[in-house]
């Protein structure tokens, strides 16, 4: 299932920075919640860029059966962050990075490396050549390769192998 976070993409409404991550977390949690409805049990969040921090709260209130985390980290500094990070959560996480991404004016791939180094096993990073951000990777040439690595992690995690 994919969604924008309330007034964020193409919804109608402006972001606002009164609540922040606050209302991205109930979004996250919704929709975890929908999915849990509908009969899954075994849920992976694919979360990419701004969606990190919300997403890290989401981890520890949530069941989850794994984790993807495309260009971004959930702080500047990974290893100060909260305990109650996901960081410390020992579910499988896949890395998904270029090595010129171009978020976070600069410093993303260092934050990024960073989160990766600390977060405990299992993880897999997989780097791609080039300066893509986030969901830009599904408008590029990379797009097979980044749409490939997703269900064959994924079906890791739900088959334990």
């Amino acid at each position: 299932m994919t969604f924008n976070f309330r007034c964020y993409g193409k919804s109608d409404c402006q972001a606002s920075d009164d609540l922040g991550y606050v209302l991205l977390n109930r979004d996250i949690d919704a929709a975890i919640d929908y999915v849990e409805t509908q009969g899954f049990k075994s849920i992976v969040c694919i979360r990419a860029s701004m969606s990190g921090r919300a997403f890290t709260e989401a981890a520890f209130e949530q069941e989850l059966a794994g984790f993807v985390i495309v260009s971004g980290s959930g702080s500047e500094n990974p290893a100060q962050q909260d305990p109650n990070d996901f960081i410390s959560l020992e579910k499988p996480k896949l890395f998904m990075v270029t090595e010129n991404d171009p978020g976070g004016n600069g410093a993303m791939v260092e934050n990024f490396m960073n989160l990766y180094e600390e977060a405990p096993e299992p993880k897999t990073l997989k780097s791609f050549p080039g300066a893509i951000h986030g969901t830009e990777f599904l408008d590029t040439r990379k797009k097979a390769e980044f749409s490939e690595t997703l269900p064959d992690f994924i079906d890791e995690i739900i088959t334990g192998q």
